[in-house]
């Protein structure tokens, strides 16, 4: 019998045997590029997200409302109109995502970060960045800083996001813990606290 190391079977999965154990502590310096990206990530998520929705939806609804009548009218002109139509609007599914890339980048990577920036850096900024001390028991999160200490009970966390290499820990509608991928080993052991969370919480992680 020919045996092939390839086979999903037989490939080593990079996550087995990673197991992120509760209680824990885990040691990070909170800078201000995520402060910044959760920031852009919160008004995406926000406002952009939902905005470009509505657009497509309403986009979806003049395909309906304007090509089917075009299409099936028999004349010259409403299949001359249907088909163009129908170019129109396939071009725009094709570029929509490049489109959407490209506006992101320009009013949030390069406009609104940098007002960002400069926002949070007009004042004493002690509390933002710095060294932080995250504890997760089975009952709450605690997270200290040399200035500070919040607690915050593990049922309030409602939402996990991971993006850009960074988890975000919603305590609340608006206000979220920043844990960045590198304060772990290795990207396993970060994909394992994400798992150790979910199973903490009952809240499956969104990823970005």
């Amino acid at each position: 019998m020919v045996i092939n190391p390839y086979e999903p079977s037989r490939v080593p999965d990079p996550m087995a045997g990673v197991v992120f154990d509760l209680p824990a502590e885990i040691k990070y310096e909170q800078t201000m590029d995520d402060i910044v990206a959760f920031a852009l990530d919160y008004n995406r998520r926000g406002i952009v997200h939902k905005a470009t929705a509505g657009c497509v939806s309403a986009v979806v609804i003049a395909a309906v409302v304007v090509g089917f009548p075009a299409l099936v009218g028999f004349t010259v002109e409403s299949v001359m109109m249907g088909v163009i139509f129908t170019i129109v609007f396939v071009l725009f599914l094709v570029l929509l995502p490049f489109a959407r890339r490209r506006i992101k980048w320009l009013r949030n990577d390069l406009f609104m970060g940098a007002l960002l920036r400069y926002l949070y850096t007009r004042g004493d900024t002690s509390i933002l960045i710095g060294p932080r001390r995250l504890s997760i028991s089975s009952t709450e999160v605690v997270e200290r800083t040399p200035t500070s200490e919040s607690r915050f009970s593990t049922k309030l966390i409602q939402k996990l996001i991971v993006e850009n290499q960074r988890a975000y820990i919603y305590v609340s509608p608006v206000q979220a813990l920043v844990v960045p991928a590198n304060a772990f080993a290795n990207p396993q052991v970060f994909e394992a606290f994400i798992d150790a969370l979910e199973k903490l919480t009952g809240v499956s992680a969104i990823r970005g």
